[in-house]
């Protein structure tokens, strides 16, 4: 588990062909039924979030590989919604990595070399057509804003 709330993440390796996939699954928590209602016209969020990874791909910023989704509808109600991508060692979310500096090495040069490596992402997002207005508010959740675990906090997008 890689983390767990309203959305759970989850790492697996997937057997096959050598190498196995070593793959990660996001399953979306339940909704209420009017955004499920909503879903079926603008899509769930794991079709979204497909489709955000492949466009930021597309626009050549760097994401982990998106592998598929799948939603399981009963009627109107969406009863499971997940999205597949390929497994990317040695990152972590924006988020994660903000939490990590201001707890345990809460030092203002690798904290604003963060901070550029997000804004250079999010520009190159920008320019590649694939940003919103919801990831000015919620950066961290955006399909594959990761950065490179360590010291320089460099970018892997």
């Amino acid at each position: 588990m890689l983390s767990q709330g309203r959305n759970r993440n989850v790492r697996f390796r997937l057997p096959g062909p050598d190498p196995a996939q070593d793959l990660v699954a996001k399953a979306f928590g339940r909704q209420t039924l009017l955004k499920d209602l909503l879903d079926r016209f603008r899509r769930t969020k794991a079709a979204r979030t497909w489709a955000a990874a492949c466009a930021l791909r597309d626009g050549g910023i760097g994401t982990p590989r998106p592998v598929g989704y799948l939603d399981r509808w009963e009627g109107l109600r969406l009863r499971e919604s997940y999205y597949l991508s390929e497994f990317q060692p040695g990152t972590a979310s924006f988020r994660d990595e903000l939490i990590r500096l201001l707890r345990d090495d809460p030092d203002c040069a690798k904290l604003m070399s963060l901070m550029q490596t997000v804004a250079e992402a999010v520009r190159r997002m920008h320019d590649a057509g694939s940003c919103t207005a919801t990831w000015a508010i919620r950066i961290s959740s955006c399909a594959g804003v990761v950065t490179r675990t360590g010291a320089t906090c460099s970018s892997s997008i």
